[in-house]
């Protein structure tokens, strides 16, 4: 007869479930702080790649439109693109809004943006490049919404949020979950001297297209002189009017800053040519000095004065030495008509006499100003060799000149 077996088999005890539930409380607790640190982690990290990405499709739409869009249109252009919904561009991946800045000063003071460089006349071509920066700004706290919009700010304004310094929003203060992409757009943009011995009555006078017909208007030369600033893989397109007709002498693709010379006859017009190199004799109506900018290159950019210059008077130039990854000191060196090399001291710093020791020195993230001589070449280098290398050189002109490094 066979026995009965007891199985000796049971369930957990209320105090073991106890038990377990209690360890894997004390688990969660101290894993979960990590877990989010993680997550949020790789949200800054996505967010940084995100944002260098919207900053290289802006980049690139400025190059290939020639257009650099406004707050209303940045999201729209930027998304064409990225191939996304404008709504990604202006929402990060944690819910939070973008935003778009911009100074009221990014080519001239009181200019603002959208630019066309395809749809300017002659008058709004930039000749100078004082603020061209942008910034998009990401919050990804999507619980603390940003009260700031995408805006124009005043260049002071701007310049604080730039470099974090001064007075600004205190929302806009860059963290781990605020993030900041500065874009500087000078390196797009390309310097083209054009200098005509016809102009005013002439029966032939200097004219040029930018990127061509039927979409661009052609520009008369009015002045001896012009220095327009173009984006680069522009075609310029360098002729002369003939009764009122548009002839083509010859076309330049903008890469480099380059000087042209229009001369010849004004009753024939197979003798009138543009040039590269300046034509024998002097152009006699030509200003006394052309104030220079910067090559991202680093070649040197020069164009000297007219024979006739003399120093009549000192004139100041201001560094504005802008605080970036680079962390760059600049130095300055001038040279006088007699041929001999100063480093002057400088007479301002920040709105307070003087720069760190007096010295030739523009620190990081310091405004200095100089004396500086009409007529003197003035070179300002890096400190250190790094590629691209900005490299400014330039005769001072009669007049209070600025210079933003980078």
């Amino acid at each position: 007869m066979r026995k009965h077996q007891t199985s000796t088999n049971h369930g957990f005890t209320l105090i073991e479930i106890i038990g377990v539930l209690a360890i894997m409380s004390i688990l969660a607790a101290t894993l979960a702080p990590s877990a989010i640190q993680m997550i949020t982690a790789s949200k800054q990290t996505a967010e940084d790649s995100s944002l260098t990405a919207i900053s290289d499709a802006l980049r690139l739409f400025v190059k290939t439109s020639k257009i650099i869009p406004d707050k209303t249109t940045w999201a729209t252009d930027i998304a064409s693109l990225l191939n996304t919904a404008p709504t990604k561009v202006t929402t990060n991946g944690n819910n939070g809004k973008r935003i778009y800045l911009y100074p009221d000063n990014f080519f001239a003071t009181g200019t603002s943006l959208p630019y066309n460089q395809k749809n300017a006349s002659m008058g709004t071509l930039p000749t100078t490049l004082t603020n061209p920066r942008i910034m998009v700004i990401s919050n990804l706290n999507s619980s603390t919404p940003l009260t700031q919009t995408s805006a124009q700010l005043t260049a002071a304004t701007f310049d604080n949020i730039w470099k974090q310094t001064g007075i600004f929003n205190a929302e806009l203060k860059e963290s781990t979950m605020l993030k900041i992409a500065r874009i500087n757009l000078t390196d797009l943009f390309q310097v083209n001297f054009l200098h005509s011995d016809l102009v005013g009555t002439a029966t032939y006078p200097a004219s040029i297209l930018v990127d061509g017909l039927p979409t661009s208007p052609y520009y008369q030369l009015t002045t001896a002189s012009i220095q327009p600033y173009l984006i680069q893989g522009s075609v310029l397109t360098l002729g002369y009017l003939n009764a009122g007709s548009f002839v083509t002498l010859s076309k330049s693709t903008v890469q480099k800053p380059e000087n042209f010379y229009y001369t010849g006859s004004t009753t024939t017009a197979n003798l009138i040519t543009w040039g590269f190199t300046r034509p024998s004799g002097s152009l006699t109506t030509a200003t006394a000095i052309s104030a220079l900018t910067s090559t991202p290159s680093g070649i040197f950019n020069q164009w000297a004065p007219n024979a006739a210059c003399t120093s009549t008077g000192n004139y100041t130039l201001k560094i504005d030495n802008w605080s970036n990854s680079q962390n760059d000191d600049y130095y300055l060196y001038v040279g006088d008509l007699s041929g001999s090399i100063s480093f002057p001291p400088s007479i301002q710093k920040n709105g307070t006499p003087p720069c760190q020791g007096g010295d030739n020195k523009a620190r990081t993230g310091e405004v200095c100003k100089w004396n500086i001589a009409e007529c003197s070449m003035v070179i300002i280098v890096p400190r250190v060799k790094r590629s691209p290398a900005n490299i400014y050189m330039f005769y001072m002109p009669n007049a209070t000149k600025s210079v933003i490094v980078q």
